[in-house]
């Protein structure tokens, strides 16, 4: 199980910042440890959107990567900032968050209209005609989490920590 987390920063003045930002998942099978996002020396600028992979654990020949264990169906996610270096104060805009699973689905037919995901075109010799037939693949389960505020000893209430929660659970198809 791979996670791809997609954080933007809100495009407001000084909503950008230069300390360092953990989050947590949490889902029906458990939660992670506190990950610390980072893949490089500029993240969270104003404005900005900000993509990590997060690999499950038991593929650990990367050990550059960012590693969780699968915590099922994310109901929740922590997501705080350690007020470090100046300027530290970090509006986020939003959190989203991609599961990749692996599930049995219909083999994609020729005729199949609504291409609701921009899946890659298989090239035509080894496209199935007949159909009805199943292939594991990997499916994206994407949670959106609203934000919309800072996280600032500063602004609003002075909360470095915000816990959000999904806009809509999207089942897989």
């Amino acid at each position: 199980i791979n996670y791809e987390i997609t954080v933007v920063t809100g495009d407001v003045f000084a909503g950008g910042t230069n300390a360092n930002v953990f989050i947590q998942m949490y889902g029906d099978q458990g939660k992670t440890e506190v990950l610390q996002l980072c893949s490089r020396s500029n993240n969270f600028e104003r404005g900005a959107t900000d993509i990590f992979k997060v690999m499950s654990v038991c593929n650990h020949h990367h050990h550059t990567q960012i590693e969780a264990k699968d915590v099922g169906k994310i109901f929740k996610i922590r997501i705080s900032n350690d007020d470090s270096g100046i300027g530290a104060g970090w509006y986020l805009d939003r959190v989203e968050i991609k599961r990749l699973v692996m599930a049995m689905v219909p083999k994609e037919k020729k005729e199949d209209k609504k291409k609701k995901k921009n899946k890659k075109k298989k090239s035509e010799e080894d496209e199935d005609e007949e159909g009805g037939e199943e292939e594991m693949r990997e499916v994206p389960m994407t949670y959106l989490f609203p934000c919309d505020r800072w996280l600032a000893v500063d602004e609003e209430d002075g909360e470095m920590v915000v816990e959000l929660l999904p806009e809509d659970n999207e089942e897989l198809e």
